[in-house]
């Protein structure tokens, strides 16, 4: 009889290592989508093996354009979430067994302490995405799009941040609340303006960096042992000029998107 017993449980511990050997392997091979629909464009990444394959983007937001983008790929299972449409509109019968829309009411790998039901999933995505890459460390995310957003993930814990002005939206207020002062699209001058034009655009670029390095060097002192990630569209117009190392990713929103996928796979 005790003979059997280890018998037994030796046979057992054989099956449970060739079911985490089996559910690795297939893990493994498994195809993510994710994909993150805006205001005019929707943004999508693959996963295979938990790493990004590939990203790119449609200039639509359209269900019907996305369906058919996402049908003319393979994949096995994905995300999605969106600031523009309603999700499970996107999602319709046709891929409601492999595509999760994204809601807080999902399992997250972070608890969400925002105080407010308007928190978008980009803010709270690319904040995720910037903690497990800083291995689950305090994370600063600064997201440098229409507007800027500076969001805090404190001990495993989404806490909350701030908005400003995006770059293009200072010098758009500008004109729209002046008489006199032009229309501007950006582009790059010295910190001294000697014209209104190269004013305005020094104004509002050396207004965003300087703001940068205050909130960083502010959240550091209060934060032990804070990493810091920046995304968005301008991203790389002031990664050169910050003075603190960080980390800059475009897709940080979809890396935040896939830890999510997979935490509720487990």
């Amino acid at each position: 009889m005790a003979n059997l017993k280890i018998f037994s449980f030796h046979n057992l511990l054989v099956l449970n290592s060739f079911k985490a050997l089996w559910n690795l392997y297939f893990w493994d091979l498994v195809k993510r989508l994710c994909i993150d629909v805006g205001n005019s464009r929707t943004k999508l990444a693959s996963f295979s093996g938990g790493e990004l394959i590939d990203s790119w983007a449609i200039e639509s937001i359209e269900p019907e354009l996305i369906r058919s983008e996402i049908d003319s790929i393979g994949w096995d299972t994905g995300i999605i979430a969106s600031v523009s449409t309603d999700p499970k509109e996107i999602v319709q019968v046709q891929f409601e067994d492999r595509l999760l829309p994204f809601s807080f009411d999902l399992k997250l790998p972070v608890e969400n302490h925002y105080k407010s039901a308007s928190l978008g999933h980009d803010r709270f995505c690319s904040a995720v995405g910037a903690w497990e890459h800083f291995n689950g460390t305090n994370t600063l995310c600064i997201d440098l799009g229409s507007c800027i957003t500076f969001d805090l993930i404190v001990n495993q814990n989404f806490v909350g941040g701030k908005i400003s002005p995006g770059l293009e939206m200072r010098l758009a207020a500008m004109h729209a609340f002046t008489k006199r002062l032009p229309k501007l699209n950006w582009t790059a001058s010295d910190e001294l303006g000697t014209d209104t034009e190269s004013s305005m655009r020094s104004g509002s670029f050396y207004g965003i960096l300087h703001e940068l390095n205050g909130t960083i060097d502010r959240y550091k002192a209060s934060y032990k042992n804070l990493s810091v990630a920046i995304t968005g569209g301008d991203a790389m117009k002031f990664a050169g000029d910050l003075k603190n190392p960080i980390f800059a990713d475009p897709n940080l929103v979809l890396l935040g998107m896939h830890n999510i996928l997979i935490h509720n796979e487990l």
